[in-house]
């Protein structure tokens, strides 16, 4: 509830229990009474505050061992209730055969009241004889039944504990393993000062997987490795009978069958599931191309921890001290400086940025440009002197400068500022942005570039395409806001805000198209729905612009089609590209400096720019569209942004 994550162990499933059974034993849930409508919050604030209702204020004949079990479960402090769930479940079956429950009482007074519960014949049958007799006798032969179940069963609970300690250290595994990977998930960017974080990370994981023998004179506990839990596997599936789906049914069986196990004892059949998932989730963690440990890279989580510590060691080497960086970076601070030589920065002075390299001053725009390191390579010069993107390209960036531009249209009076006649009413009322210097991409990211740095490439071939493979050079599409952020957040990148690819887009011009006032005016500049994708293969239900003839039926490899001012490519169609902030009427304020619209409980997420599935007008600089964080489509796409580091 305070956010500890890091403190979260075994006892707090215990506490998790312990509530269930306050549930069950009050018919409310803790922290709620009936008929109160609490939040989250409110629920989070009282778990905080304090303990819940004690039981027996609720109801005065609740069974005092089950409460007791209860409120020791649920002890504010952790060391105070049962160790792990194994103790829990020992109090509770104790009160279930009527046997003494730790957490209410102990003692041979406990053992002898519970005795004559569970034996009332005997003790009603010795009633007449004198107290001191009968307690005696009660005593010597609990003590002696005791004893003697003791000494029968020496062996078998030494057993029993040796087996009960591999069963917990199992089941430390599977909770290690869970906490590794949350570890892994939080170790971003791959950056200097995570590699502490780093080393300690692979010190853990390579004891989970290998395992560790007991060393008394080093204080070190044994620890299971992957062997180990197989070899306790092998154990169990020896006491079971295996057979496979296709025998089981009568048919021929198969070396890809998948094998199932039938055993007598429900516990072996429980611990056969777990050890087995365990097995396979530790081989998948450790898999040297698709693991969470060494340098490859795994589909979901990223990049393995082996390969982020290497980029972290090399990265800034790789992008500020390198003797040609240093050069690089030299120059480029002092260009962007110097008023005559870079006029659009107004003087503007930076310091080197982790992880960019300058690539240098776009003569076209005039503004510089960075290559971005771990996403892939430098970009190639084609013979026309632009840059040429391969599949395995890295982002560059644009710094765009600061300023104050005029976001939003208004179709009402020609006379005034914002004015278009094709505006829209969530486009109103135009309205005054100051933006800081930030870094945008010249590019919408590839799927290359996605495919690098995820593991993974969710992009399909367009509808109008008939699901064919699109090469890497295209932008990735298929891909959500929430996986847009997760995947930039590990770079060190953002999303950037409607203000930034509004102002960005439009390269200071203020009409419908960067290009100009007439839709003709994008010819050349835009992938969109066109006459050629009419004719090659676009559904009929879409709308074509049939004047147009882009050569395109799908998303086009980025760069094709000339760049705005700003030296940016496909601001106009090719890819929907997500941005930052809440979608939101444009009465809500913006936040300086990077222009974020305030709009927190807003559930949607806007897109800018237009696809090769739209017309003309779904294009223009203004346009807003609105997706759920969660939505994918053939059209949606990314172009990342940086923030500018002081």
């Amino acid at each position: 509830a305070r956010g500890e994550i890091e403190s979260l162990t075994a006892r707090s499933d215990v506490y998790s229990l312990g509530a269930m059974l306050y549930q069950l034993l009050s018919k409310e849930v803790p922290y709620v009474t009936h008929g109160s409508k609490l939040t989250h919050r409110d629920v989070l604030a009282r778990v905080i505050g304090g303990p819940p209702r004690a039981l027996h204020t609720i109801d005065a004949h609740l069974p005092a061992e089950l409460v007791a079990i209860c409120e020791k479960a649920m002890e504010r402090d952790p060391a105070s209730r049962y160790p792990d769930m194994l103790a829990l479940a020992e109090d509770l079956r104790a009160y279930l055969e009527r046997r003494v429950v730790a957490a209410y009482e102990t003692g041979a007074l406990a053992e002898i009241k519970k005795w004559i519960a569970r034996n009332k014949a005997l003790a009603g049958a010795s009633a007449a004889l004198v107290l001191s007799l009968v307690v005696g006798m009660i005593v010597s032969s609990s003590l002696y039944v005791k004893a003697s179940r003791e000494t029968e069963r020496a062996d078998e609970k030494a057993t029993e504990a040796e087996h009960r300690t591999d069963d917990v250290l199992a089941l430390s595994a599977i909770q290690d393993l869970e906490e590794l990977i949350a570890r892994a998930d939080a170790a971003w960017p791959a950056q200097a000062e995570n590699i502490p974080t780093y080393d300690e990370w692979l010190a853990d994981a390579r004891l989970l997987i290998e395992g560790r023998r007991e060393d008394v004179t080093k204080g070190l506990k044994s620890k299971p490795g992957i062997a180990d839990h197989k070899h306790k596997l092998i154990e169990i599936e020896q006491r079971g009978t295996r057979r496979s789906p296709a025998t089981a049914s009568g048919t021929d069986a198969t070396s890809a069958s998948p094998v199932e196990w039938e055993f007598a004892s429900s516990e072996d059949r429980w611990w056969h599931a777990q050890l087995s998932r365990l097995i396979a989730n530790l081989e998948e963690f450790a898999h040297p191309e698709t693991g969470l440990v060494f340098e490859g890279t795994n589909p979901v989580h990223g990049w393995g921890v082996e390969k982020r510590r290497k980029l972290a060691q090399t990265i800034e080497e790789r992008s500020i001290s390198g003797a040609s960086e240093k050069e690089g970076w030299a120059e480029a601070i002092a260009s962007i400086a110097d008023r005559d030589k870079c006029p659009a920065y107004a003087g503007l002075t930076i310091v080197p940025q982790l992880g960019l390299v300058p690539i240098g001053q776009d003569p076209s725009s005039g503004l510089w440009e960075f290559t971005h390191v771990e996403t892939g390579e430098f970009p190639e010069i084609g013979t026309d002197g632009a840059f040429v993107v391969r599949d395995a390209t890295g982002l560059v960036f644009v710094l765009i400068p600061g300023g104050t531009f005029l976001m939003g249209t208004q179709s009402g009076d020609a006379t005034k500022p914002g004015f278009d006649r094709y505006s829209e009413s969530q486009e109103s009322p135009p309205h005054e942005v100051t933006l800081d210097p930030f870094f945008l991409s010249k590019y919408e990211m590839t799927q290359g570039q996605w495919l690098r740095c995820s593991g993974s490439n969710p992009s399909a071939g367009s509808r109008a395409g008939a699901g064919a493979e699109l090469p890497l050079e295209t932008p990735v599409q298929q891909v959500s806001w929430l996986e847009c952020d997760a995947i930039l957040k590990r770079l060190g990148l953002v999303i950037p805000t409607e203000a930034q690819w509004e102002y960005a887009a439009r390269a200071g011009t203020t009409t419908p198209w960067w290009t100009g006032d007439s839709p003709e005016s994008v010819e050349g500049a835009a992938n969109l729905a066109d006459r050629y994708c009419k004719e090659h293969g676009g559904p009929s239900a879409w709308a074509y612009e049939e004047w147009l003839n882009d050569g395109q039926t799908v998303t086009a490899p980025v760069g094709l089609f000339r760049p705005n001012a700003f030296g940016l490519h496909d601001v106009i169609g090719n890819a929907w590209e997500w941005c930052r902030d809440p979608y939101g009427g444009y009465g809500n304020p913006v936040r300086p400096g990077d222009g974020e619209r305030l709009m927190p409980d807003a559930p949607n997420r806007p897109v800018r720019g237009g696809s090769y599935s739209d017309v003309i007008l779904n294009a223009r600089v203004p346009t807003r569209n609105a997706y759920t964080p969660r939505d994918r489509d053939r059209s949606l796409g990314v172009r990342p942004a940086r923030r500018l580091t002081p």
